[in-house]
This record gives C-alpha cells, sequence and structure tokens, in this order.
C-alpha cells in the first residue's frame, strides 16, 4: 500500500495541485488498477506499476524469473492459468513477500505471463 501511495504523492502531485480545490479530499481507487471494462484510470495504473517496480526490481525478477524457466524447462510467455504460471506466480509472491494478485500483475508487465 506504502509504495502504491507513494506513487501517487510523486507523481501526481502536480496534477493535484493544478486541477483540484484546495483542501478538497482525494480518494485512490485501487479497483481501478487493472480495468474490466476496458476503462483505464491512468493514475491508478502508475501508482500501481511503481508499487510493483519498487516491490519487486525488474532485474531481480528477471533472475528468479531465469532460474524457474531452467529449473521447470520452459520458454516464453506462460500462460498465467497454466501449472507453470500459476507456480511462477506464487513463488514471486514468496520470494517478494506481495500478494499473488501483486506478483501476477508484475509479471504480466514484464511480459512473462499472458492472460
Amino acid at each position: 500500500t506504502l509504495p502504491h501511495e507513494y506513487g501517487h504523492v510523486h507523481w501526481h502531485t502536480w496534477l493535484f495541485d493544478r486541477y483540484c480545490i484546495r483542501n478538497e479530499r482525494h480518494k485512490c481507487l485501487r479497483a481501478q488498477i487493472i480495468p474490466v471494462s476496458g476503462d483505464i484510470d491512468w493514475m491508478e495504473w502508475l501508482a500501481g506499476y511503481v508499487s510493483g517496480a519498487m516491490l519487486m526490481p525488474r532485474s531481480r525478477v528477471q533472475l528468479q524469473v531465469g532460474a524457474f524457466r531452467g529449473e521447470r524447462r520452459v520458454e516464453g510467455r506462460l500462460d498465467q492459468e497454466s501449472i507453470e504460471g500459476q507456480l511462477l506466480i506464487q513463488r514471486t509472491s514468496e520470494l517478494f513477500k506481495v500478494s499473488p494478485d501483486a506478483a501476477r500483475v508484475r509479471l504480466r508487465q514484464l511480459a512473462y505471463l499472458q492472460s
């Protein structure tokens, strides 16, 4: 949660300062990070991306996925619903101490998983 909110503070403060009324309460809509309908709330997406990058750096994920691929003898993007895809999500979640959803999102962002 803290890295997500930091993403808002770091990247969006100027928007709030410029376009919002002072002392107006702002609300984070985390449910819109991965939209169901296709409409993307870019502020939520960016804050989610920032938090994933802070908690699961690309270089560390790359090392972990490389080791996983060698161990499981798999190549390319994995289907997130496959046994290997689910195992990769679980291991990433455990290694980086994040939720399985956060791990799945980061692995998709880095193109290690396909929908």
